[in-house]
């Protein structure tokens, strides 16, 4: 893990994506959530634009209305999280646990994934 990985991990669970971004773009990095624990957190809008959530553990995260488009969300656990009105479009879902997650008419998914039923 990178030196300032926990101090993006808090900034996110805090609510301040936004400032997560701006950290990454003055350390020229993209903003790598890799294998973070986020269950439960709250990421309402949070803007997480080609961020890589690969292996992270959003289990009951609310991601309402969050920008994901092309996440890295490979492998990543999203159990019974709140997707709805989240933007996901160009994201890898590639082995992403979707169970029991919730989603509305205004999810927006990668072109040709196929969602499961919404919770």
């Amino acid at each position: 893990m990178e030196p300032y990985q926990e101090q993006l991990i808090e900034l996110v669970k805090g609510g301040r994506s936004a400032q997560a971004q701006e950290l990454c773009r003055a350390l020229k990095v993209k903003l790598d959530l890799s294998g973070a624990d986020l269950r439960k957190a709250d990421l309402t809008g949070a803007r997480l634009t080609e961020a890589d959530l690969s292996r992270a553990n959003l289990n009951e995260a609310d991601l309402t209305d969050a920008n994901l488009t092309a996440a890295n969300l490979s492998g990543t656990n999203l159990s019974w999280a709140n997707l709805s009105w989240a933007n996901l479009t160009k994201a890898d879902l590639g082995g992403a646990k979707l169970t029991d997650v919730k989603h509305d008419g205004d999810t927006r998914w990668p072109a040709g994934f196929a969602p499961p039923p919404s919770r």
